[in-house]
């Protein structure tokens, strides 16, 4: 990093009231949120029940009016910094205390290559540093402004300036970014593009902007600038934009999603002078049950949530107070330390752990005795302090938070349940010639429960072959329980009837003769072609069978699963009447010579010959049963001879399949 003292133009102002010790500070340090704009400093206050975001003025003489930007919090100077750039070519770093008036300020130029507006600040959760951030500009769509990160250094009564050009990984060097602030997690300064729509982070100490990592926010398709940023202490992005649409964000930088959107509403001039800031110390706690229902007896585990944004000077004492009846049975994983105390009985204590930044899960075994009734049940930690002059987030209780409702420190709940009211299935029926798997509790309760069937097996199920009664005496360190299981034969059969022979045309009903002693859930139809079916899935079908042979089957299911099928074969009988003459005179009679059959088939050709071979007549595509599939007596628009005539024809039916037949006929007049 190239060092670049800027020229100080003013003179150091160390600013000094009477009446600041009568005064009270116009904000706190307990991860508070706030917000400046148009020379007013706003409280946020997030409802999360109601998806609602609030801003309430609690100052209007913040920085004595100046019109500031590029905002952040100093928790060891307990100061707030800004940057005044009202005045160009002066730009100005001002320090207000924490009831509002101004402690000193200091002025550098800026000439034209630190031309554009510096936007973001925040400070350092680790050095006596402040970061402040100035977007890259266009010009005639040209880039003539790189982004630029600054750094501000306090020594002694001197601040000290470097300048720290950025290094895109995607080589865009180009960002909008209204606001930023550093995560206590990794050391990084985390903001939101809103050119790209994603976020962004940049490394302090290399310059690297990470642009890359981030996925564009689908959500936000209107494109917000968010011109305040701060971190919980379980790591989630909170931000607010007031540009277009006035909301609040809640973003997940581990799983790159918004976990929640915020409405609200503000009175403010966006005039380029915003910007928020937070004292980022704070401790939090949620916990809840890993599963919402328990059974008596059989030990469940709980979920504590601790995050921590501090110095390390906290000595966190952990205590989870369960009803009565309850009784914790160790501490499975617990990554915070510290003396434990209380197993054995409903309320554990942890002491001594230590809190170092970051969040993590202490995880509990617990049971619900014999003495606790069936029914709904709440349970609260709650967390305090033993170092009450920690230099860090200090605070006297904090209650555990249940994460599912939006309701803040609210108890965290749990349904005990009895062993009997699984209410397992006991009656079965047995398909012939299967078996049956008997398996009544579900799978949570088959490892903490003891099992002794008649059978004589101790497995949590048994498979069976055979209908009958079965007992199965099942325990646990205060429950014992016995079931009775009656399996009973579910035999399905069905009869199709006797093969059958059809003529061409006919059609018939299949209707299934079903033997069964379940009900009936189940019919379906099955052949090769099932145009010739009526329907598929329906109790009787009819066949209009078009091929030689045709084997139809018919698949039943019972209400327990018991399957029974059975066919039936259908032969076509394609029998063809042909005429041995015909008289073709106009009379109306036997005029025309044509083959019949039981329904009209496609004639793919007919060729007449007369008796020395010759082709007298060749017609294709008429059907039988009618003359446009066959000849009408003459050749060529002229009546035949009298006499003999061979004929061939070749017929193409339904199924695809052809048939050639031939003969002779005698034409009479």
């Amino acid at each position: 990093m190239a060092r670049r003292i800027l020229e100080i133009l003013g003179v150091f102002l160390f600013m000094a009231s009477s009446f600041l010790a009568a005064q009270e500070s116009i904000f706190g340090c307990d991860n508070d949120f706030y917000f400046f704009s148009n020379r007013n400093l706003y409280a946020i206050n997030l409802n999360a029940e109601i998806g609602l975001m609030t801003l309430d003025t609690i100052s209007s003489t913040l920085f004595s009016g100046r019109m500031v930007n590029a905002i952040g919090f100093s928790f060891e100077r307990q100061s707030i910094f800004g940057i005044d750039q009202n005045e160009f070519p002066i730009s100005k770093i001002v320090e207000v205390d924490e009831f509002g008036g101004v402690v000193r300020e200091q002025a550098f130029s800026r000439d034209f290559e630190h031309f554009g507006r510096i936007v973001a600040g925040t400070f350092s959760l680790v050095k006596d540093e402040f970061y402040a951030l100035r977007n890259s500009r266009r010009l005639n769509n040209q880039v003539v402004i790189f982004p630029e990160l600054f750094v501000f250094r306090f020594e002694n009564n001197t601040i000290l300036v470097d300048s720290l050009n950025l290094t895109p990984l995607n080589g865009a060097n180009e960002i909008a970014i209204k606001d930023f602030v550093m995560n206590p997690l990794d050391g990084l300064l985390y903001g939101f593009d809103f050119a790209t729509s994603r976020m962004v982070s940049i490394d302090p100490e290399s310059g690297v902007l990470n642009n890359t990592d981030f996925s564009q926010l689908s959500e936000l398709n209107e494109r917000p600038d968010f011109d305040a940023f701060k971190f919980t202490a379980f790591g989630e992005m909170l931000g607010i934009s007031l540009d277009g649409r006035q909301r609040g964000i809640s973003f997940n930088l581990q799983d790159n999603a918004v976990d929640a959107l915020y409405d609200f509403s503000i009175t403010t001039r966006n005039n380029g002078n915003q910007d928020g800031f937070s004292c980022p110390y704070t401790i939090g706690l949620r916990q809840a049950a890993r599963k919402d229902t328990v059974v008596s007896c059989v030990p469940f585990e709980v979920d504590l949530v601790l995050g921590v944004i501090s110095d390390g000077s906290n000595r966190l004492v952990l205590r989870d107070t369960f009803p009565a009846g309850f009784e914790l049975l160790e501490v499975v994983e617990n990554p915070f330390g510290g003396t434990v105390s209380g197993l054995g009985t409903n309320t554990l204590q942890i002491e001594g752990m230590d809190a170092p930044n970051g969040f993590d899960t202490i995880r509990l075994s617990v049971v619900a005795t014999e003495v606790v009734l069936p029914g709904p049940y709440l349970f609260q930690a709650s967390l305090r302090d033993a170092n009450q002059s920690a230099s860090g987030y200090n605070f006297n209780v904090i209650r555990s938070d249940y994460l599912p409702t939006p309701a803040e420190e609210d108890p965290s709940p749990v349904f005990v349940q009895a062993l009997a009211e699984e209410q397992p299935v006991t009656d079965f029926q047995l398909c012939a010639g299967q078996s049956l798997e008997l398996d009544p509790f579900s799978a949570r309760l088959d490892s903490l429960l003891d099992f002794s069937w008649s059978t004589g097996s101790i497995s949590s199920s048994i498979d069976v072959r055979e209908s009958g009664e079965y007992r199965l005496l099942v325990s646990n360190a205060c429950i014992t329980d016995t079931l009775d299981f009656l399996v009973e034969a579910g035999d399905v059969l069905v009869d199709l009837g006797d093969d059958v022979t059809l003529r061409l045309g006919e059609r018939l009903a299949l209707d299934p003769r079903i033997f069964s002693t379940a009900n009936i859930t189940s019919i379906r139809w099955i052949t090769q072609d099932t145009s010739i079916l009526s329907c598929i899935d329906c109790p009787i079908t009819t066949v209009i069978p078009q091929g030689l042979v045709s084997t139809v089957r018919v698949v039943v299911v019972s209400e327990f699963g018991c399957v029974a099928t059975d066919s039936v074969t259908i032969s076509l009988d394609r029998a063809l009447y042909v005429p041995t003459a015909f008289s073709p005179n106009g009379d109306g009679v036997n005029d025309c010579f044509f083959l019949q059959n039981g329904a009209p088939v496609e004639v793919e050709s007919l060729l007449i010959f007369d008796r020395w071979g010759g082709l007298t007549h060749r017609s294709t595509g008429g059907t039988t049963n009618s003359c446009t599939g066959g000849w009408d007596g003459t050749v060529n628009g002229r009546n035949a001879e009298v006499g003999l005539y061979a004929w061939v024809a070749v017929l193409r039916y339904s199924d695809g399949s052809k048939e050639e037949r031939s003969g002779l006929v005698t034409l009479l007049r």
